[in-house]
């Protein structure tokens, strides 16, 4: 074999090379391709929609003599946590008030620290009770923790 001869091949082995590892990267993309739509198709991908974390908002009056929080969403543990270090921390003078327009039903160890929040005997306002939350009342009454006032048409 002479050295021509294999200056000229070398080229043609580059290229052979290039080639099979492109052909091996286009079988692999087609081939999870695939495996990704027949594992969709077979249901193995639940699309599982997660509830939003409830969201907080707080708001004061001009001269710091009213607050107003507002929950947006279904509350949680932490917002209600959260909730309850708010309104703790409000001036005792300032009038509060929870708006329940857009929030979720209160239900299970978020209700037990929501409640907490009328035992210091202060008087607050709900404002925005829907169908989620006809009961509410009711059950701060029974645990006689219930010293709000109702406001209705939010």
């Amino acid at each position: 074999m002479s050295p021509g001869r294999l200056v000229r091949s070398e080229p043609r082995k580059r290229a052979f090379r290039a080639a099979a590892t492109a052909a091996a990267a286009v079988v692999f993309v087609a081939g999870v391709e695939f495996l990704s739509r027949w594992m969709r198709r077979r249901g193995r991908f639940e699309n599982v929609v997660t509830p939003a974390p409830a969201r907080l908002r707080a708001r004061r009056g001009v001269d710091g003599g009213h607050a107003t929080f507002a929950i947006e969403g279904a509350l949680d543990e932490l917002s209600a946590r959260l909730l309850a270090c708010s309104i703790a921390q409000a001036p005792d003078a300032a009038p509060v008030t929870l708006d329940l327009t857009v929030a979720g039903p209160i239900e299970g160890r978020p209700f037990d620290i929501f409640a907490g929040v009328f035992t210091a005997g202060r008087p607050i306002r709900l404002r925005g009770l829907g169908e989620d939350h006809a009961t509410l009342p009711d059950r701060l009454a029974q645990r006689g923790l219930f010293t709000a006032v109702l406001d209705r048409a939010a």
